[in-house]
């Protein structure tokens, strides 16, 4: 009797120590929220006097989720720093143009950034567009005879508690007016049915210098939803756009 119950009490011991490892692993790494964005590449301007520090925001949202916000976080930052953002681009200075190319839960935060590394324009893989499958950092503990009690409340543990990323890829174009002309290339290739591409070239003389870049931003917690990640996202993005424009020195 006293040698069933020290195996038992082996069992129990052995049950506590491995139930839930990966639970465990994604409460200790990714228990607190964790936000953050990256660009595709650097964008540099030269400093605004005052007078010029006024500018134009544009964002369009391509994608099927509601992200309403970016624009008033963007005004928000742009006013702290003492700018003057206009709703008519006539009277802007500068201008900002985001388009939202993906919104959702992101299957691999790796493939975000391998994303916006890809550059403005690019296209954003299936597996970032829209809603993707989560992904967890759980594992399944397996045994025999009383291990396998182990491994069962093990796996209930690990796909009840894992870790969830949401990520939204960004588009943005920086426009900066000059007093000097310039020039502006366009080129189209358009498919004319299966055979038959056409070129299309147009030039045009315009006064503002145009800069492109891609911003992602990855928002990950243990069982994360959407509706929690968006407000931590949206005023990431827009602290990362207007750090463009910002100075930081002061």
């Amino acid at each position: 009797m006293k040698i069933k119950t020290i195996y038992q009490s082996a069992i129990l011991v052995g049950s506590l120590s491995l139930v839930g490892c990966g639970a465990t692993s994604a409460l200790i790494n990714h228990g607190s929220l964790d936000v953050n964005s990256k660009m595709s590449n650097t964008v540099f301007l030269d400093p605004e006097t005052a007078n010029h520090q006024t500018i134009y925001i544009q964002v369009k949202n391509t994608t099927s989720e509601d992200l309403k916000g970016i624009t008033t976080e963007l005004t928000t930052n742009f006013t702290k720093a003492g700018w003057t953002v206009v709703k008519d681009q006539s009277k802007a200075y500068n201008m900002v143009q985001i388009n939202v190319l993906q919104a959702g839960e992101a299957k691999d935060p790796n493939s975000v950034w391998n994303t916006v590394q890809a550059g403005y324009g690019a296209t954003a893989p299936g597996g970032l567009a829209g809603l993707a499958v989560g992904f967890g950092t759980g594992s399944v503990v397996g045994g025999i005879g009383a291990g396998l009690g182990v491994g069962a409340v093990s796996w209930i543990a690990d796909s009840a508690i894992k870790n969830v990323a949401y990520s939204v890829i960004t588009d943005v174009q920086i426009s900066v007016k000059t007093d000097g002309k310039v020039s502006n290339t366009h080129q189209a290739s358009l498919q004319q049915g299966t055979s038959t591409v056409q070129n299309q070239t147009l030039t045009t003389t315009g006064n503002w210098l145009k800069y492109q870049t891609r911003v992602g931003t990855v928002a990950q917690q243990v069982n994360l939803k959407f509706p929690e990640a968006k407000p931590a996202i949206v005023k990431q993005l827009g602290q990362q756009v207007a750090n463009i424009f910002i100075s930081n020195d002061d």
